[in-house]
């Protein structure tokens, strides 16, 4: 293959870290439009900030739907929140 069919990996990730990406990512996207066949308009619910968490937030959102993450870390949640996120929930604080 030609050099430019390649990308590099992000600055200071290992092999490994690099190569969870790509993986993450396709998870994501077969869990909402392969199975879910997400909608725009369509609530999805986001359990953390894992990566498959991370790019379901931003790929629901980039298909039009409404996107509640949780998490126990009020930090995570508003970095969830700067990420897109329409709600959060602590589930620590409140478990219902």
């Amino acid at each position: 293959m030609p050099s430019t069919a390649f990308t590099r990996a992000p600055h200071g990730y290992s092999h490994a870290e690099a190569a969870t990406l790509t993986t993450a990512g396709l998870t994501a996207w077969r869990a909402l439009f392969e199975n879910a066949h997400l909608k725009p308009g369509e609530t999805v619910l986001v359990q953390g900030t894992g990566g498959v968490s991370i790019f379901a937030l931003q790929l629901a959102k980039l298909a039009g739907a409404k996107v509640i993450a949780t998490s126990s870390s009020n930090e995570k949640l508003a970095k969830l929140t700067a990420l897109g996120a329409d709600a959060v929930i602590n589930y620590r604080d409140d478990p219902e």
